[in-house]
């Protein structure tokens, strides 16, 4: 699946393969968390209405439109599958000062059929366009955004969205449709899901709540380990413990009830160490903050189907050694299907991975094979006077880079190289 926008907070243009595990880097206000909160209110809506972005991380549900493109109108759009399973849809969201936002045209692309449908002062007009070829998002924005060629209309029902896909059905006849049912079938289906895990996670409790309300805050992975312990042949747990050793943080992490007769129970969440229990609050803020992102990732792996994770800043309130050993769990994870964003401005968490994938290829890839893998990327974010562009880093099957920007060097060296004597 890829996410795309256009005008969207710094971004003129920008797109986001989530079949990709992708390391989004770069230096403050350069556009990391605008593609997250794109990412993540795309998939939780659907387009059905405009995205409401995340208020738990601090900004407005409609905080998108950007004073670098003058407030314009905003486009947003997914897209899945390739060839005659590829399906697409767009939605333009209209800057409404006085009142919420909303959506004045909405396209749907399938089996080569582009359907837009756009809203008018009195009704609405639709569109039917044959055999579009490129399916590029530029060229999808662009055929959009065209203004003629409407010549259906009809009145949907008040109240209603236009991202909602029963508008077609007041606009266009059901026979001018090319193979009907399975545009149906299309346009009603289930996107896929993401879990988007905030920089600031919730501070180290002597007792967790059972409740397992999704939070970005992370508050709920006390019940979710606590599920999880009890479904040993589905979950395994050898990459946390594996991190928690060389990371020096723990041993093992368990989850208890207070009571076992009390259905909600508050729970207790301990950490063993040196072969000893301590409570989570004993053990400094660094595990409270590292462990929602561990429990995300093994329950994304272990969903059917696969979940996208969408976590800023893993690294947090972690010293380099365990921000290290959180690049070698990510890598495994990776090596399992891991697929999402990670938004670090770790550069001993990036130089981990990198090595780990370069370790584990060594001995099985010829030379001639090592182009970048096509599931891996870094997405290197910039600032200039005109918004924010991002870059796409690719890494070699044996860890290299390759085309990155001079600036990506400079991100990730100035520090380094004003501490050499």
């Amino acid at each position: 699946m890829k996410v795309f926008a256009e005008y969207f907070r710094g971004f003129r243009a920008i797109e986001v393969d989530l079949e990709k595990l992708v390391f989004l880097v770069g230096d403050n206000s350069s556009g990391k968390s605008s593609i997250l909160h794109l990412v993540d209110s795309v998939l939780r809506g659907g387009l059905s209405s405009p995205p409401v972005l995340n208020e738990e991380l601090g900004v407005g549900e409609y905080d998108y439109f950007s004073p670098y493109f003058g407030s314009a109108d905003v486009t947003f759009g997914f897209s899945t599958g390739v060839g005659e399973d590829f399906f697409c849809k767009v939605v333009t969201v209209k800057n409404r000062k006085d009142r919420p936002p909303e959506i004045i045209r909405c396209s749907y692309l399938t089996n080569r059929t582009l359907i837009t449908c756009k809203k008018t002062p009195s009704a609405g007009q639709a569109r039917i366009i044959s055999d579009v070829d490129d399916v590029g998002f530029h060229r999808i924005i662009e055929l959009h955004n065209e203004t003629t060629g409407f010549n259906l209309s009809g009145r949907p029902p008040r109240g209603i969205s236009f991202g909602e896909p029963t508008i077609i059905f007041s606009l266009i006849p059901y026979d001018k449709i090319k193979d009907g049912n399975a545009f149906l079938d299309r346009i009603f289906g289930e996107i896929s899901g993401a879990r988007l895990i905030s920089p600031i996670r919730a501070l180290p409790e002597k007792f967790y709540s059972a409740s397992r309300k999704i939070t970005a805050l992370g508050l709920h992975f006390a019940p979710m380990w606590h599920d999880f312990s009890g479904l040993k042949s589905k979950f395994n747990f050898d990459a946390v413990r594996a991190f928690g050793l060389e990371s020096g943080l723990f041993e093992d992490i368990k989850v208890k009830k207070i009571s076992s007769r009390v259905p909600d129970s508050p729970l207790i969440v301990s950490v063993v160490k040196s072969n000893k229990e301590f409570f989570l609050n004993q053990v400094g803020v660094g595990v409270s903050q590292v462990v929602p992102i561990l429990v995300e990732t093994v329950y994304a792996l272990r969903n059917k189907p696969k979940l996208a994770i969408l976590v800023q800043q893993p690294e947090l309130h972690l010293h380099p050694v365990a921000q290290a050993a959180l690049g070698s769990f990510f890598h495994r994870s990776y090596r399992d299907g891991l697929r999402g964003i990670l938004e670090t401005h770790s550069s001993f968490l990036i130089d981990r991975f990198r090595s780990d994938l370069r370790d584990q290829n060594d001995l099985k890839i010829d030379a001639e094979e090592l182009a970048s893998p096509k599931d891996l990327l870094i997405l290197f974010c910039e600032n200039g006077p005109e918004g924010n562009t991002a870059y796409e880093v690719d890494i070699e099957h044996n860890g290299a880079l390759s085309g990155e920007p001079d600036a990506f060097h400079t991100f990730f060296v100035d520090e380094m190289l004003r501490t050499m004597l």
